[in-house]
């Protein structure tokens, strides 16, 4: 067999051009990638109902606010307990789009007074009082770490049943809040 001497130079030069390259990326963006991560991390921990509202078939995560969110769509075609997640991005909050929608994804620049509830509908925000307006997760970056809020209550009316592990996680940067 013989050898290419310029073969380890070859290997090398793609990684040599992406050092030298840089891309901005908005910090607003990479924290959305941060939320994103997390979401899909907590799905271990969540059983959708098994009475038809959802529980098989792909799951359908659906974003509404900002192009920060756009950073949601890293889980797209990934599997959260068996299923496939579509990702989607809707304009607004209304009953038509909520019916295709397993998790609906809410960011903090819209405006909702309350948010909505449904069987099989899991919600998830970045506003402070998400959860008190009626949101299941609420994922919030403070002081450079997600902090986890979780209406369990909420998540049980809508069918949810989430692990007993959910609400005693202790990661690094992850403080669970539970609201009852």
């Amino acid at each position: 067999m013989k050898l290419n001497p310029h073969a380890p130079l070859r290997r090398a030069l793609p990684m040599l051009c992406a050092a030298t390259c840089s891309t901005e990326v908005e910090p607003e963006s990479l924290d959305h990638s941060v939320k994103a991560s997390y979401l899909y991390n907590l799905l271990r921990f969540i059983a959708w109902p098994e009475d038809g509202t959802g529980a098989k078939g792909p799951l359908r995560l659906c974003i509404c606010g900002g192009p920060t969110l756009d950073a949601f769509y890293a889980l797209h075609g990934e599997r959260a307990h068996g299923r496939a997640i579509f990702v989607r991005r809707i304009r607004e909050v209304a009953p038509a789009w909520l019916e295709k929608c397993g998790i609906l994804v809410l960011s903090a620049d819209k405006p909702l007074v309350s948010v909505p509830v449904a069987r099989g509908l899991l919600t998830v925000g970045e506003a402070e009082g998400f959860t008190a307006r009626g949101g299941i997760i609420n994922l919030m970056l403070m002081n450079g770490r997600v902090r986890l809020e979780l209406n369990e209550d909420l998540a049980e009316l809508c069918g949810f049943r989430l692990d007993p592990r959910l609400s005693k996680l202790r990661m690094p940067g992850w403080y669970p809040t539970v609201v009852r």
